[in-house]
């Protein structure tokens, strides 16, 4: 798909899903992948499900694609944490990993075909992660990175007009236990 010309082909399925539901669903992906077996993968759970408007299996390789390549930039034992949170404007979805990036990568780092690795079918990570948020999902990725506070990646996702109704008209149960699952 990314790689032909035509990539509005694909038709997002946008309806309202659980965070808390995503978030679990990448943790399964890893949980047994040969990827982390020399990391710590934390999976944050939010207190209380946060419900958002997206196609979850698009969101779904975003969140892979951020991992893939915070694992990819740590080193054997280092830790890295998967996260989502609320704010008046939308949810974001973050990755944490402990590593910068020099600011000659970090302005290239969406660029199609740009990779600090060598090989065959690299540099697509986060050029798609881009293309698949912003085309198809309304939303937005962006990343920090510093020295002292390593490097996040996010995918936000604004309020939607159906999900702002939703939350006005309808009572969310979940329980109000804080969770983190860690792999």
């Amino acid at each position: 798909m990314l790689l032909s010309n035509e990539p509005e082909n694909l038709k997002p399925n946008l309806e309202k899903h659980s965070s808390r539901d995503i978030l679990k669903e990448v943790k399964e992906l890893y949980m047994n992948h040969f990827l982390v077996e020399d990391y710590y993968l934390r999976v944050d759970l939010p207190d209380e499900d946060i419900f958002v408007l997206t196609d979850s299996s698009i969101m779904i390789r975003i969140l892979s694609n951020m991992i893939s390549n915070g694992l990819e930039a740590s080193q054997p034992g280092d830790e890295l944490k998967l996260w989502c949170q609320k704010d008046s404007k939308g949810v974001t979805f973050s990755v944490w990993n402990s590593q910068f990036i020099p600011e000659d990568i970090s302005r290239r780092i969406f660029q199609r075909n740009f990779s600090t690795k060598s090989g065959p079918g690299r540099g697509l990570g986060t050029y798609s992660m881009k293309l698949l948020s912003e085309k198809f999902l309304n939303a937005k990725v962006y990343f920090t990175t510093d020295i002292k506070n390593g490097t996040t990646f996010n995918v936000f996702l604004p309020e939607s007009i159906e999900l702002t109704n939703y939350y006005k008209n309808q009572a969310v149960s979940s329980t109000a236990v804080s969770s983190s699952a860690c792999l």
